[in-house]
């Protein structure tokens, strides 16, 4: 009787401590911080259209500065782009800083229904530069509204050129 009680009792004990791991474990996955989700961009599609025919290519929509930082994070694959939408006309430069890739950047005139090519140009990746230097500036010399970074050199492979039009889908996710 006396080791019945005793193979009981260690039974008894084995069972607590696989319920208090089992109840410690699930308490860790419940009580921990769970990782920020990742904010996303909208999406959307442009039509880019030439005599030749017309490209319809996804992109991330870039419409306030605050979405900048989020869109160079970004890698590109090979038929995606990334839209800027600006709500007034601009001439500012662009710079590699934070960049994943190199990109070629398509500045735009117009309206998003009907918008025109003024200068396409390739801007190399930055990273971080070091305290006290810059990255390099890309001046495109032209007043634009809107910009699409496609990957480096796809403006070129599909042979869209300075004149060619873009015109701004509807929104998808």
């Amino acid at each position: 009787m006396r080791s019945l009680s005793r193979s009981y009792l260690l039974g008894l004990v084995a069972l607590m401590v696989a319920v208090a791991t089992t109840g410690y474990f699930l308490a860790g996955r419940t009580l921990a911080p769970s990782a920020p989700s990742q904010p996303t961009l909208p999406r959307s599609t442009v039509t880019l259209s030439n005599p030749a025919g017309e490209y319809e290519v996804p992109v991330y929509k870039v419409n306030n500065p605050q979405q900048f930082f989020l869109a160079n994070q970004r890698t590109l694959r090979e038929n995606e782009g990334i839209l800027y939408l600006f709500t007034q006309i601009r001439d500012d430069s662009w710079s590699g800083q934070g960049f994943k890739q190199s990109v070629s950047v398509a500045f735009f005139s117009g309206r998003r229904d009907q918008a025109r090519i003024l200068r396409i140009m390739d801007i190399e990746p930055c990273g971080t530069p070091p305290p006290g230097k810059t990255c390099p500036s890309y001046e495109p010399s032209v007043a634009y509204r809107m910009a699409l970074e496609m990957p480096k050199g796809w403006f070129a492979e599909n042979r869209i050129a300075v004149g060619d039009q873009m015109r701004v889908n509807e929104a998808r996710n």
